[in-house]
């Protein structure tokens, strides 16, 4: 596990919720590898310790959201 201070857990944090807001610009065609990036980040931060796992649920439910929005767009 890691050791991290509050800061670089906040900075690691806001990139996920930056990938996932990406979701939101995306085309269609890479629309469910942004999804899965941005899972995938949001997992390797619970895996390395840096979030625990009712971050990462919270994570999941906007990246969902964010999907379902796009897709409303498209």
């Amino acid at each position: 596990m890691l050791v991290c201070s509050n800061e670089q857990k906040n900075r690691c944090l806001n990139n996920a919720q930056q990938k996932i807001a990406i979701i939101g610009c995306v085309s269609r065609s890479f629309l469910v590898c942004a999804e899965e990036f941005a899972r995938g980040y949001v997992q390797a931060l619970v895996e390395a310790g840096v979030l625990n796992y009712e971050q990462r649920d919270e994570l999941y439910a906007l990246t969902t959201e964010a999907v379902e929005r796009r897709k409303q767009k498209l």
